[in-house]
């Protein structure tokens, strides 16, 4: 995606903003072929599962929240910032960018 998008914005920087677009086929493949799973009535009755349930992980979910926020953090600033220090290095054709910044991410994976 950030070679393609590289190569776009050589053309016009605008256009990078279409590989949005790729996101609609997705949806629509998504929402035709997911299916809604069958609803199964458990043998105990709502209440008897409400009264026997366990507090919400409250504190899981915070570590949880916070590696996720920690790891998006690091993945986005390197996309921002690598194109940045490629343009200071003296690299300046957008669609070169492009496709270092899309080599430099495989690494994120």
């Amino acid at each position: 995606m950030l070679a393609s998008s590289g190569q776009l914005a050589a053309r016009v920087w605008q256009w990078s903003f279409a590989l949005y677009g790729l996101a609609f086929p997705i949806l629509l493949l998504g929402v035709f072929s997911l299916w809604e799973p069958e609803h199964r009535v458990p043998e105990k009755s709502k209440t008897e599962i409400v009264a026997m349930g366990k507090p919400f992980p409250w504190a899981t979910v915070a570590v949880i929240c916070a590696v996720t926020l920690g790891m998006a953090t690091i993945y986005f600033v390197q996309v921002l910032q690598f194109s940045l220090v490629l343009s200071e290095i003296g690299v300046r054709d957008q669609a070169q960018i492009g496709r270092i910044s899309g080599l430099a991410s495989l690494g994120v994976l």
